[in-house]
């Protein structure tokens, strides 16, 4: 799993940006960003990317700030499905079996964060990895918790 130092545009206030760390998986095609508050709590959001843009390609409306300042072309806007992670650990033959599953809530893939990197070459090098990742569909989603057939499984 790849991991950047980023800062996230908060929510209701475009003004906010809180430091985060951005988690991908690509085998599960799911990005992750930790707790604004606890950087340790790595899975406080997840994400199946529909879509990515890069500066200029976003609108002017979603940055408070100059569209043509630096921060502005160090910003992606991911768009997606919004879900949980769950993780489930089993015991066998004296090893321990974790295993993760995107859960997806009841909303469609419409879900964006404004997330800000520290670099060009750290804002390429996710661009690049988000690319290789499989994409939802801009399809509402029927039940609450639908279960998406990507997991990873880790031994220890």
């Amino acid at each position: 799993m790849e991991e950047f130092n980023v800062t996230k545009q908060g929510s209701h206030v475009m003004t906010n940006w809180n430091p985060r760390i951005l988690s991908a998986s690509r085998m599960m095609g799911v990005i992750f960003l930790s707790s604004a508050s606890d950087a340790t709590d790595h899975f406080t959001q997840s994400m199946r990317i529909r879509s990515d843009k890069v500066w200029p390609a976003y609108r002017r409306v979603h940055l408070f700030e100059s569209f043509d300042s630096a921060e502005a072309k160090l910003t992606l806007r991911v768009k997606g499905a919004l879900g949980t992670m769950r993780e489930t650990v089993t015991k066998a033959n004296g090893a321990e079996l974790t295993r993760y599953s995107f859960v997806k809530g009841f909303q469609v893939a419409d879900d964006a964060w404004m997330i800000r990197f520290a670099s060009e070459a750290e804002l390429n090098r996710a661009k690049e990895l988000f690319t290789r990742m499989p994409r939802v569909k801009s399809l509402p989603v029927t039940e609450q918790n639908t279960e998406v057939p990507s997991t990873a499984v880790s031994v220890r």
